[in-house]
């Protein structure tokens, strides 16, 4: 018997994909609104309040007093499928991704002058999405929910006027649920029916972020952060349901996977009532070149395994921001984000293309307390393909749009 597939694509990120409000592939951007405006244009040279604990560690030193900032992000995704060749019958109606919230919280404290520490609460991966029961392409995949949940302490030191650094340690926790179901003619094996998949797993991993931040000349900052590899070996338990004599049970099973690191760097720039920002990220896609679940006993279904070959990317942002008031600035972004995955290897779990976004956003300071950041993101990607045939032929073209809303409260202490 052949290996079963697993089309997994963990970066547990989004990859189910809920396109707008994460970045490409399973990344997730919603760890910060008031960065959102401006499509996280300058993110990491921007420090305007505690969730420069995630975009940049350094930032925390230039936060005042005591803050708490927390909020959620919106998502809202729907998916096109065209152009459908499949040797399984069924159905392509796209859309399933459900409306996704994604919640964030961090709290800074500035201890003196030169330093500052803080703690955060943000999710960096994740995918959700349930194809309906009857889909064409369910060999390859029916539901998916991955999340990584990070817990970060951190601190920032000032060097002088111009210079400070951070760093912080992450506590991450990944869990997931992935299925699908096989029709059995596809397994070399004479029988009717199909031959369900369910696999369940989570794990605890460690790492790190670090971060600089510079001050070239009045006005203009520079800066850049580091947010390091996760390594995670799941365990837990894959479920067959099948017909096939012998092979339908419970068995212990084990993922290893490594989530990838990434380098953050921006520039912002002051001038009067207008600010512009640029940003570049880097994220080492490469890391995802395959998965396998190994099964304890589980026969046929020892081994699942799914290759993905995915690329590193560098995605791009710019964007603007204008103060109509002392106490109100309106932003704007455009971002640009390619797609890790390849024609070849695209999974019906993550059917990413290239994206492009559009933000607009806004910073009210409703007090000297407290401040509210809105933002709007619509996001657009380009028609992807899926070309499958390890389990009967699926072939289809794939097209993710997304509308996001982000708000958030910072209260200063």
């Amino acid at each position: 018997m052949k290996k079963t597939p697993l089309a997994i694509s963990l970066t547990l990120g989004t990859s189910i994909f809920i396109p707008n409000v994460f970045a490409n592939g399973l990344a997730i951007n919603e760890q910060s609104v008031s960065g959102a405006g401006t499509n996280y244009a300058g993110r990491a040279s921007t420090p305007r309040d505690a969730s420069t604990l995630y975009s940049n560690p350094a930032g925390l030193v230039r936060l005042e007093g005591s803050q708490i900032t927390g909020g959620t992000g919106f998502i809202q995704a729907k998916t096109k499928i065209r152009e459908v060749a499949s040797s399984t019958a069924g159905t392509n109606r796209g859309d399933m991704v459900p409306n996704t919230f994604v919640p964030f919280g961090y709290f800074s404290q500035k201890i003196n002058s030169r330093w500052a520490a803080g703690i955060g609460v943000y999710a960096p991966f994740g995918i959700k999405g349930e194809y309906e029961k009857g889909y064409a392409g369910r060999a390859y995949g029916l539901h998916n929910e991955v999340s990584v949940v990070s817990v970060q302490p951190t601190t920032s030191f000032q060097i002088n006027p111009q210079f400070s650094l951070g760093a912080g340690i992450t506590f991450n926790r990944i869990e997931g649920v992935l299925t699908n179901s096989i029709p059995n003619q596809y397994l070399n094996v004479p029988l009717n029916g199909e031959t369900s998949l369910d696999i369940k797993g989570d794990d605890t991993s460690f790492g790190y972020n670090l971060g600089a931040l510079v001050s070239i000349v009045d006005g203009l900052d520079w800066g850049i952060a580091y947010h390091s590899k996760l390594k995670f070996g799941l365990e837990g338990r894959t479920r067959v349901k099948t017909n096939i004599p012998g092979a339908a049970g419970r068995y212990k099973g084990t993922l290893d996977i490594t989530m990838p690191e990434s380098i953050d760097t921006s520039f912002s720039y002051r001038w009067k009532q207008w600010g512009a920002y640029t940003g570049a990220t880097w994220m080492r896609w490469s890391r995802l070149s395959g998965i396998e679940v190994n099964n304890q006993n589980a026969g046929p279904f020892s081994r699942i395994s799914e290759s993905l070959n995915w690329k590193d990317t560098y995605s791009y942002a710019v964007g603007v921001s204008y103060d109509l008031e002392p106490t109100l600035q309106l932003r704007a972004g455009l971002g640009s984000d390619p797609s890790p995955t390849n024609d070849a290897d695209r999974s019906v779990r993550i059917p990413v293309g290239d994206r492009y976004s559009f933000t607009l956003g806004a910073g009210w300071k409703v007090s000297s307390q407290l401040t509210v950041d809105v933002a709007y993101a619509r996001i657009q990607e380009k028609w992807a393909e899926v070309n499958k045939y390890q389990y009967g032929s699926y072939l289809a073209n794939f097209k993710n749009s997304a509308n996001t809303l982000g708000v958030q409260l910072t209260y200063l202490f």
